[in-house]
């Protein structure tokens, strides 16, 4: 895998040339000749990012019998085998498929099994046309990690045990290279949760910062076994908030009675912020978002009861949302899991934002999910 030098050792101006030529060294010039894997969200997305540039994909393939002979953006939806019979040999298959559970690397040795000579990610046509598909997630250009190195190797520095820094070095890889031999998991179930870091003690005062539909809640509900003190949760969608009130209504009354809600956006400073508010798990700051909402820094909240554990799944107001508490994160010193995969310099603002509340924590990093997502930083204070 290499050491961090491997990955920062090279100039900015290499890692851009590099690339620039990234998606026509795997794939050769497009030409037009382009078939979209993978007729979901991220495919209609890249459709129209293509058409942006005057290209039309040939078709999408899709394994889903249910789309064969339908038409997704007004192209055709055809089956794998006979995409790669009518198309392998002469377009490039870029696939669009972007999920928790999905392997590139399975996908393309099937694709290739059925005879398709060109198979690359989106990710490498995402580097092609960077002011089209980028930033997307973690994904944006890697000389932009180059440019950062001297923050990415102090973050890198501070993590606690070898897992932490193997992970943090496949991202590296995966970021810099596009190469996904490195898609793994640590385990889905108890991703805010990981057992071989943390036990729930019975006195927890839990913040879930992006409470969603009340997802995290239900499952520290279990795994606590309602032995716990209060749980504050913050969702700033208001479709997602409808949810998570509706499941807090339905719990027992013992627990009912000590979670408390809140419909807003944890942030860095109070004030209005407007919000993409779709009800789903991406819903996200948005400054053309469809409705504003209100904005509150967690140190609002010093001088009532101090967290002991806090989630921050806020897609890519994560930094922010550390800087908004700083007051009160540093005083309480709670157990802290962050994730660190909605912006690519997450990876070492939020080990770094972390670091910097308390001497104490001891950092560690683990993957949730096959590809480069459900990544999360967790900050576990150490024993004096």
């Amino acid at each position: 895998m290499g050491t961090i030098e491997t990955f920062l050792s090279r100039s900015v101006a290499e890692v851009a040339a590099w690339e620039e030529q990234a998606f026509d060294a795997q794939a050769g010039p497009l030409q037009g000749n382009v078939v979209l894997h993978g007729a979901g969200r991220v495919g209609i997305r890249t459709l129209r990012g293509l058409r942006a540039h005057g290209i039309e994909p040939l078709a999408f393939s899709d394994r889903s019998p249910s789309l064969w002979g339908t038409t997704c953006g007004g192209l055709a939806v055809l089956p794998p085998d006979e995409a790669a019979r009518r198309f392998g040999g002469s377009a490039v298959f870029v696939v669009t498929i972007w999920n928790l559970d999905h392997s590139f690397v399975e996908t393309q040795h099937y694709l290739e099994g059925l005879g398709c000579a060109r198979v690359v990610s989106c990710a490498a046509l995402f580097y092609r046309y960077p002011g089209t598909f980028l930033p997307w997630f973690s994904l944006d250009l890697p000389h932009r990690i180059t440019a950062a190195k001297h923050e990415v190797r102090a973050a890198y520095d501070l993590l606690a045990d070898d897992e932490s820094r193997e992970e943090f070095l496949r991202e590296l890889r995966w970021r810099m290279a596009l190469d996904f031999s490195g898609e793994r998991r640590h385990g889905v179930d108890d991703q805010h949760f990981p057992a071989d870091l943390v036990t729930l003690s019975d006195d927890e005062v839990f913040f879930d910062c992006g409470a969603f539909d009340g997802d995290t809640v239900l499952r520290f509900l279990k795994l606590s076994g309602g032995r716990f003190r209060k749980v504050v949760a913050f969702e700033a969608d208001p479709r997602s908030f409808a949810r998570l009130r509706d499941v807090v209504a339905g719990l027992k009354g013992a627990d009912r009675a000590r979670v408390e809600l809140h419909q807003v956006a944890v942030g860095a400073a109070a004030g209005t912020v407007r919000f993409n508010a779709e009800g789903l798990p991406s819903s996200a700051l948005d400054p053309n978002g469809s409705v504003e909402v209100a904005s509150v820094p967690l140190d609002a909240f010093r001088g009532r009861e101090r967290p002991t554990y806090v989630k921050m799944d806020i897609e890519g107001a994560e930094v922010d949302a550390l800087r908004g508490g700083r007051r009160l994160l540093a005083e309480a010193e709670p157990t802290l899991a962050v994730c660190v995969y909605h912006r690519q310099a997450d990876l070492w603002e939020v080990p770094l934002a972390i670091a910097g509340l308390s001497a104490r924590y001891a950092l560690y990093l683990r993957r949730h999910a096959e590809i480069p997502m459900d990544l999360e930083c967790y900050g576990i204070r150490r024993e004096a």
